[in-house]
């Protein structure tokens, strides 16, 4: 459904201009362009579940285009080039950075998602909104690499079988929730191209279904 409202909603405008340089920024950074600019796609035709076999298939269909049409041979230095094709694929990879933010950590190829990222243009979605959790710390630095994966390594060592109220986190003690909430702070508000693939792909590992902690997500303060 989605890969099809895709090719409907919206007319080829294949201007190749620069979507603006979107490498290493937070997400309250408004030089990004919202992501449904390029697909047509708002955040209320999103699928609000992200599940189903109409969801997997529309996602599979996504990720194989880009696969198959070679779509990152169209980007460079974060730059789309001319032509239909190649706005084409844009659009694709801007639906796909869409549900990377709206849904849930690991609904996508995570390895494939980066590889995107690595040259094309990053774009903005708001997320998912979770009803009763607490807001993200506005003060986690995207840029600590380090701190993103010493961090989620601790929530996947201490804080899946059990959720400790007390662990010990940077010097200080916090129990796993609020552990587990600076990771998904990390995935939430930083930048696509502020997480490291090994990041991403330890995040998908301790994903939230695994842990018997129950209050491991926060929302967005900006949004």
């Amino acid at each position: 459904m989605l890969y099809s409202l895709l090719l409907l909603v919206v007319p080829l405008a294949a201007d190749g201009h620069d979507h603006g340089d979107h490498s290493g920024h937070q997400h309250t950074d408004e030089t990004i362009a919202a992501c449904e600019c390029s697909t047509g796609i708002t955040t209320d035709m999103l699928a609000s579940e992200c599940s189903g076999d109409d969801f997997d298939t529309d996602l599979g269909i996504l990720q194989t285009y880009l696969t198959e049409n070679d779509c990152s041979q169209y980007c460079t230095d974060f730059v789309v080039a001319d032509g239909e094709t190649a706005f084409r694929c844009y659009q694709v990879f801007a639906l796909l950075t869409q549900i990377h933010d709206y849904c849930a950590s690991g609904t996508v190829d995570e390895e494939l998602f980066h590889d995107y990222l690595d040259s094309c243009p990053d774009c903005y979605q708001n997320h998912l909104f979770i009803e009763g959790a607490p807001e993200c710390d506005a003060g986690l630095n995207c840029t600590d690499t380090e701190h993103q994966i010493e961090d989620v390594e601790l929530v996947l060592a201490n804080c899946t079988d059990v959720c400790p109220e007390t662990i010990y986190h940077d010097g200080e003690e916090e129990s796993c929730n609020e552990v587990w909430q600076h990771v998904e702070g990390y995935h939430r508000m930083c930048a696509h191209t502020e997480l490291t693939v090994e990041f991403e792909k330890i995040y998908d590992t301790a994903a939230f279904t695994t842990t018997v902690c129950t209050d491991t997500h926060c929302n967005v303060p900006w949004e």
